[in-house]
């Protein structure tokens, strides 16, 4: 602009100064200053949670972890060490589902095995990666860890109350709740059963388990070969204790119910012990012949008086035949060795086997009054009569050599060696030398107590029988009561035998 004066810069609105002595430095239009990225949030790594972190089911381990984990990426199966009951299990596969990841073994784990687990964190190679979440963080190696195993039982148990032993004593059959399965066949080893008779071992024989599917046996085992034959009146028990671990899948060397189910283990349970006082069954050449005529078989007690539970018979009725009519008694020999007077007549089965031969119980009557019992060091007879004229030929009668006798037979019984026949309806006994399998079950008769005899601090009781020396019970079976009070007696002694009578002192 002509003629005027030029202003100062610093009052050029445009251009204000950037700095004038005595003024403030005016603020700069400066990008804005470049401010630290948040930090991204760190994962954590994956940890077994703290409630039941590792479980059983079916035939895997299960880890369970607090946070899903990356599905594509697993360890080698050899990270792994597991054991099974003990044994040291090879795991054959792994999964993962959410946060569980799960080892697999070759078998079904019984609910009664034990399980551990280790892990060792690998170094990350192609088919063996770290357990790791999404984001890549890598579980920690962990030591043996104790699994959970919440598995419960199958329906598969002992049923010990018809479980029972055989009557020549050298079988246990052990019946289960259920049927087992026998294919393939089991090899259950010899050590898997304790057998006890009266608290001494005894092994079976190996690989003599066979189960069975036939009416009213739910899977019938019977632990064969006792290398001593049962007795009457010992007791029995049986444990079963199978072996654990990697092998019984395969090998089948535990007992399965139906649907691989395995068998529980059971501890020292008492079975039935039918084991006859004397018996020729199973034994020389049994056959068979029509069940048309009457029978009799004798045999001789030992030296104690036994009352008779039963005894038992080889009958069978022919299949599609009626019932045979006949009657079963206990007899005592006359003078001449024959059968003379009854001491009673025995229950005979509702219904007989049908086809082959069975040996079966027939029971002496519960009712007082209609007990049998037979005096020691006597001869009697197990006589069959049939009954009637019809169906007198329907049955079969099962026969045994003369002179075989079980290895079981109480000492002092014996069978005689030949048996008697006679005619339906006849009253005579002629000779026959291949008759009649039986058995005869009882327990001995307590001896009664002859007396009781007090003499100062002694009180004598004599039975009418020998005590044993070593049969001496505990003071509290015997209460002694002196009026007013009570006593409990002082502990017992045996004195011994007085020819026919025994004394017990207090």
């Amino acid at each position: 602009m002509a003629g005027s004066a030029p202003r100062p810069l610093g009052d050029c609105p445009a251009h204000p100064p950037r700095y004038a002595p005595g003024r403030p430095l005016a603020p700069a239009s400066l990008p804005a200053p470049l401010r630290a990225a948040a930090p991204l949030a760190h994962a954590a790594k994956p940890v077994l949670r703290t409630t039941n972190p590792i479980t059983v089911s079916a035939t895997q381990v299960n880890l369970h972890y607090d946070q899903s984990l990356a599905s594509s990426l697993r360890p080698s199966v050899s990270q792994f060490t597991v054991t099974v009951g003990g044994q040291t299990v090879t795991p054959n596969g792994t999964s993962i589902s959410g946060s569980e990841f799960r080892v697999f073994v070759r078998f079904d784990i019984a609910p009664d095995e034990a399980v551990t687990i280790a892990y060792s964190e690998p170094t990350p190679a192609a088919g063996n990666q770290p357990i790791q979440n999404s984001s890549g963080e890598e579980a920690d190696s962990f030591s043996a860890k104790t699994a959970t195993n919440n598995k419960i039982w199958s329906a598969t148990a002992l049923d010990a109350a018809a479980s029972e032993t055989s009557i020549a004593g050298h079988v246990v059959a052990l019946r289960f709740t259920a049927t087992l399965d026998s294919s393939p066949p089991f090899s259950v080893p010899a050590s898997a059963f304790t057998v006890t008779v009266d608290g001494t071992a005894q092994t079976p024989g190996a690989n003599q388990y066979v189960a069975s599917s036939g009416a009213n046996s739910k899977g019938l085992i019977p632990l064969q070969t006792l290398p001593t034959a049962i007795k009457c009146g010992q007791t029995v028990q049986v444990s079963y204790a199978p072996p654990l671990g990697a092998t019984h899948f395969v090998s089948r060397n535990r007992l399965w119910g139906s649907h691989d189910k395995l068998v529980q283990r059971f501890t020292t349970q008492t079975i039935t012990n039918n084991a006859a006082l004397v018996a020729n069954t199973g034994l020389g050449d049994s056959t068979t012949e029509n069940f048309s005529a009457g029978h009799a078989r004798a045999f001789t007690t030992g030296s104690r008086d036994i009352r008779l539970a039963a005894a038992g018979l080889t009958v069978s009725k022919q299949a599609g035949r009626g019932e045979a009519f006949y009657k079963v008694h206990v007899h005592a020999s006359g003078d001449s060795g024959l059968p003379d007077d009854s001491l009673g007549e025995l229950t005979k089965p509702t219904v007989l086997a049908q086809g082959v031969p069975d040996h079966t119980r027939h029971t002496v009557p519960t009712a007082v009054g209609e007990e049998i019992d037979l005096a020691a060091d006597t001869t009697c007879s197990v006589v069959l009569d049939t009954i009637g004229a019809l169906n007198t030929a329907t049955s079969l009668f099962s026969t045994t050599g003369a002179g075989d006798l079980g290895a079981n037979a109480t000492t002092g019984w014996s069978i005689a060696d030949s048996a008697l026949v006679r005619g339906h309806a006849a009253t005579t006994w002629g000779a026959h030398d291949d008759d009649g399998e039986i058995s005869v079950h009882g327990a001995p008769v307590a001896p009664p107590l002859a007396s009781a005899a007090a003499n100062g601090t002694a009180l004598t009781l004599t039975f009418n029988a020998d005590l044993a020396a070593g049969s001496v019970p505990a003071a509290s079976a015997l209460t002694v009561r002196n009026s007013p009070g009570a006593e409990l007696p002082a502990p017992l002694r045996s004195s011994g035998g007085l020819h026919a009578a025994s004394s017990r002192s207090l």
